[in-house]
């Protein structure tokens, strides 16, 4: 292996150091935001040369006589509009230049699913464009609508150029891109030479190089249509209809120049997958992008899905490549394949902090998701997978209070197996942890959640879950929990407004459902009551096949009688669906059943 040359004490804000290329479409709707960027960027760097490469444009014209670094106007369209005449300012004022690329025109969708067009030569003529303005030492190439928090990515281009490069190094120093849709070509999307495009930061002539390529064909870009997918690809695979996703199509035709046995003929062709992982060892340096701050609202979700550690090229693992003297130092992609296929992926305890969670009704803060009365899935997620075991999930809650009730479920297959769950009624809590047992048994549990509903709850803030191994709480049973008004039951007498059960002085089914498949084993049930004054003449049944069989029967022929409960214990032979717990009661019950619990004992 050869050492990489290590620049010393770089000045990032002497001038000629760093061109910030900025490329992307500037339209009426995303004038705003490119302004906003360009003057962040201008915030970040100074004294930095800005040049903005548009890609389109619906709402700029240029000037007469053409002025380099003033060369466009806002059109006579939006003359009156204050707001864009404010941002086409700003973005002026930003920029060194603003340049107009050749453009061109868009190609088919990329894949079968989607609707919106290919525009992979209209990035190709932008990066072009604006990178052959650029003047700089290094250049930061990067799309319009991305933008660094901070000037953290430094500090990892600066880290990366430390570590040895093998026989694959072609570019004269390492360039930083995105970890993320850097993919792991053995596991998910098997795509070799599949390097994120979000952004690129390197020396200007490196940079450069990676966007000398030609343009792609439409024969290319309907390859898909008229051909064959092979035979050993998986759906995600079956989905893509140019021969080379647009990725591959750039690095493939920048690396087929030094590389004469370098081969990728269609989109999963494996014939130089170790090649391709040396290529991106040797001459690319994984960027974090979280810890450097990157905001990309766009795939703000994908950004904190666990999996994707292991689908892309995350940047621990490249280090590990990167510094490894041992061949083939792509081997902790392929036991990433491994990982992904049994779901071994996870060190516990497993930290979820909110931005590897989502939120239907509430909003993501910093280290928070918080939710006011709004009734619905205040969290979900991760979707991850996990091996077989026994483990207990603590969901921590910074507050939680109003009159109804919370729901914690652990479930797999995005909430259609519920593993486990509980209640929380009329909260009133302050920095409280929840904990939920719950067991994967077989096989690794697939896209793993975990899920908060609510019910007339004022406020709501969860600030992370972790998940636990319980080897040492083995005899906490996992649960389920299930109650009215959503919860699972139903009743043809009385609910209240919270969702608890109530007899009403009325004859009939008090409780029924919530009809779920249970494999065979022993459990127990237990209904849970809030207030009892009376069972009357009642019937506490486990049934089956829409109640036509009768599990278990517990009569109750007693007028009066102080409980708390009600609890039965039954065994199933075999896997049985829609099974409920179902309650009938006459006119002289008065009871409230606030929820019923079943465990597998």
């Amino acid at each position: 292996m050869q050492s990489s040359s290590i620049e010393p004490d770089i000045n990032w804000d002497e001038d000629g150091t760093i061109s910030i290329v900025i490329q992307g479409p500037i339209f009426a709707s995303n004038l705003i935001e490119a302004a906003v960027h360009s003057q962040h960027w201008r915030d970040l760097f100074t004294k930095s040369e800005i040049i903005f490469s548009i890609s389109i444009t619906d709402c700029l014209v240029r000037v007469e006589p053409e002025i380099k670094s003033h060369s466009f106007r806002l059109s006579d369209e939006f003359r009156d509009n204050t707001q864009l005449q404010i941002a086409f300012k700003t973005l002026d004022a930003c920029c060194n230049e603003i340049s107009l690329s050749e453009g061109a025109l868009p190609l088919p969708p990329i894949k079968s699913f989607l609707k919106r067009p290919n525009n992979v030569n209209l990035q190709i003529s932008a990066a072009r464009n604006g990178l052959a303005r650029a003047n700089s030492k290094f250049v930061l190439r990067i799309r319009s609508d991305v933008v660094f928090s901070s000037r953290q990515f430094l500090d990892q281009f600066i880290q990366g150029m430390s570590l040895p490069r093998g026989r694959a190094a072609v570019l004269q120093q390492r360039v930083l891109i995105s970890w993320l849709y850097t993919l792991n070509p053995y596991t998910h999307e098997r795509l070799p030479l599949h390097f994120s495009d979000w952004f690129h930061f390197g020396l200007r002539e490196d940079v450069q190089a990676l966007w000398d390529v030609p343009a792609m064909t439409f024969a290319d870009s309907v390859y898909y249509k008229t051909h064959d997918v092979p035979p050993h690809s998986n759906y995600e695979e079956r989905t893509i209809v140019p021969r080379l996703a647009v990725e591959q199509h750039v690095m493939y035709n920048v690396f087929t120049k030094h590389f004469a046995d370098l081969r990728l003929n269609y989109h999963n062709d494996d014939t130089s997958i170790v090649l391709s992982n040396e290529i991106l060892i040797d001459n690319f340096n994984v960027c974090d992008i979280i810890s450097a701050g990157l905001i990309f609202e766009k795939y703000d979700e994908a950004l904190r899905q666990d999996l994707n550690n292991i689908i892309c090229v995350n940047r621990v693992d490249w280090i590990a490549m990167a510094s490894s003297k041992s061949e083939p130092r792509d081997k902790i992609l392929q036991d990433n394949l491994l990982i992904y296929q049994n779901g071994h992926n996870v060190r516990f305890p497993l930290q979820l902090t909110t931005n590897q969670l989502s939120t239907k009704t509430g909003i993501k803060g910093v280290g928070y998701i918080a939710t006011r009365r709004e009734d619905g899935l205040a969290i979900f997620g991760p979707h991850i997978k996990l091996p077989p075991g026994q483990y207990k999930a603590v969901i921590h809650v910074s507050l939680a209070k109003g009159i109804g009730w919370l729901e914690f479920k652990a479930t797999l297959d995005d909430g259609r197996t519920v593993l486990s769950n509980t209640y929380i009624d009329q909260p009133s809590m302050t920095d409280s942890q929840i904990e939920i047992a719950f067991d994967i048994l077989g096989k690794a549990g697939e896209r793993f959640e975990i899920l908060c509903e609510t019910r007339a709850i004022d406020e709501l803030v969860i600030t992370g879950v972790t998940i636990q191994e319980r080897s040492i709480d083995a005899e906490i049973r996992p649960c389920r929990s299930f109650r009215g008004g959503g919860g699972g039951l139903n009743t043809r007498i009385d609910q209240s407004v919270t969702g608890l059960l109530q007899t009403g002085a009325k004859m009939g089914v008090l409780c029924f459902g919530p009809y779920i498949a249970l494999e065979r084993g022993d459990y127990r049930v237990t209904w849970k009551l809030y207030y009892n004054r009376t069972f009357g003449c009642s019937r506490f049944d486990i049934t089956c096949n829409g109640s036509k069989k009768i599990i278990r029967s517990n009569k109750k022929f007693f007028m009066s009688k102080v409980a708390t409960e009600v609890t039965s214990r039954f065994t199933l032979k075999s896997t049985t669906e829609n099974v409920e717990f179902r309650v009938m009661v006459d006119q002289y019950a008065d009871f409230g059943i606030d929820q019923v619990l079943l465990e597998k004992q």
